[in-house]
């Protein structure tokens, strides 16, 4: 139906998630979901004439998440969803309208998930700001006015309507937006030094076997459980939502190092891996020490000792 190919964002960075609504009343169920999408990328090819589906991803009410805009779900897929803002940003459309009904637990948790996937791609802080630079100038819902090339301050997870002026996602899905925001696993995880030198997501350290890494994330410590730090996929040690480092001992050879938090809310993220090169110098044995002749070789019991000379005497 569309060949044109996708286009993907210039600067090659998502920095933004905007949230819509299909604003479809008609009830639906989940097993027509498929059916539906496929509609509305008729729709928005045929009589919008667009290269391609506008949403980049869609989400029905039982939380099954659909790509939209070809290009590859991991890759900066530039789509036509928020007039003005497409450039540095990608977007979600839940099915169905939400004008005077909010959306489903699971709707909002695929909508989490797939934010804490895109945005965790280019170290964006679900529950963070960002600056967007207008393409348009225009309007949006609330009456914010965006004059074209200038920069203004979103959420990182906004709504339509934050960067146009129309009411989607609905009335009832944009108060819920904050939950969204506030739901997803530890955001922002990443090492950052190892044995206190500097390193970068993908760097390479070495060390004699100690290991203490250190390690940050964007989310608030009453809102993480706790930490692992993982060495080859394996947890060996743990600490608590508060802290900041974590320490092992490595065996000599190459290894994969990780830390991986859980929320309080029971979700789970894992910082990009770095690399361990230990080498543990060998430990030197000792040698055995020789019998000695004539000395009783028995453990704990002195020897006593031999009078040479009897020098006590009396006057």
């Amino acid at each position: 139906m569309n060949n044109e190919g996708p286009l993907y964002l210039a600067g090659g960075r998502i920095k933004a998630l905007f949230v819509h609504h299909t604003a479809a009343s008609a009830p639906y169920e989940c097993t027509d979901s498929a059916a539906i999408v496929r509609g509305l990328h008729v729709y928005h090819v045929k009589t919008n004439g667009w290269r391609d589906l506008g949403y980049n991803f869609l989400v029905d009410k039982c939380g099954t998440l659909f790509e939209g805009r070809q290009g590859g779900v991991d890759r900066p897929v530039m789509g036509a969803h928020t007039y003005g803002f497409n450039s540095e940003s990608t977007s979600v459309a839940v099915l169905g309208d939400h004008t005077s009904a909010g959306a489903s637990p699971e709707a909002l948790e695929g909508i989490a998930r797939m934010a804490a996937y895109k945005l965790g791609q280019y170290d964006a802080d679900m529950d963070g700001t960002t600056t967007l630079t207008a393409g348009a100038t225009q309007k949006n819902y609330a009456g914010t006015s965006f004059t074209a090339g200038k920069q203004y301050e979103f959420k990182t997870v906004s709504g339509h309507r934050d960067g146009f002026n129309t009411e989607c996602p609905g009335h009832q899905l944009y108060p819920q937006l904050d939950t969204i925001r506030k739901s997803g696993p530890a955001a922002r995880l990443k090492i950052g030094a190892v044995n206190e030198q500097a390193i970068a997501p993908g760097g390479t350290a070495k060390t004699l076997g100690p290991l203490a890494v250190d390690f940050s994330t964007s989310t608030a410590a009453p809102l993480v459980s706790s930490f692992e730090l993982l060495v080859d996929g394996t947890p060996v040690a743990t600490v608590a939502g508060d802290a900041t480092r974590a320490a092992t001992v490595l065996s000599t050879g190459s290894h994969r190092v990780q830390v991986r938090a859980t929320a309080t809310n029971g979700k789970v993220s894992t910082s990009l891996p770095v690399t361990v090169e230990a080498e543990v110098p060998e430990v030197p044995e000792v040698p055995e020490v020789p019998e000695v002749p004539g000395v009783p070789d028995v453990p704990g019991v002195p020897a006593p000792p031999t009078r040479l000379t009897d020098t006590h005497f009396s006057m």
